[in-house]
């Protein structure tokens, strides 16, 4: 079997996983922490810059949200723009990300050990629940 192919068949195994672990999550029912989840994100991305011929049409990592997400949450407008899905995992990411938003309040709270950290937000003083992302 070629490198391309073990390429092209792990960035398919990866796509579907991450579907999975997607619906799982929006339906209330996360299968992995959000840790947990990272990793075959993480190399999900790499194997798709390596190989960007090989990026599925329906990349998972393009879709917001998962196709339950309508049914359990209502649209919301957005006092503020939503202006990052991106990860922030060490400290310097999150101060970097953190900057972008002078006047924010943003505490962590921890729900579960399975299920994502939430943050409170909003502007300084006036903190509001934020809904999961989708």
């Amino acid at each position: 079997m070629s490198s391309l192919t073990s390429a092209s068949d792990r960035i398919d195994q990866l796509a579907q996983d991450l579907r999975q672990y997607k619906r799982l999550y929006y339906a209330g029912e996360p299968e992995i922490s959000d840790a947990e989840y990272d990793a075959p994100e993480d190399e999900f991305r790499a194997l798709v810059a390596e190989h960007p011929e090989l990026t599925p049409a329906d990349n998972p990592l393009e879709e917001v949200g998962a196709e339950l997400a309508g049914e359990l949450y209502a649209d919301a407008r957005h006092e503020m723009p939503v202006l990052s899905l991106e990860k922030a995992t060490t400290d310097a990411e999150l101060e970097g990300f953190l900057s972008r938003f002078p006047g924010q309040t943003f505490s962590p709270t921890r729900l579960s050990p399975a299920s994502n950290s939430s943050r409170r937000c909003g502007p300084a003083g006036e903190p509001a629940r934020c809904r999961p992302p989708g």
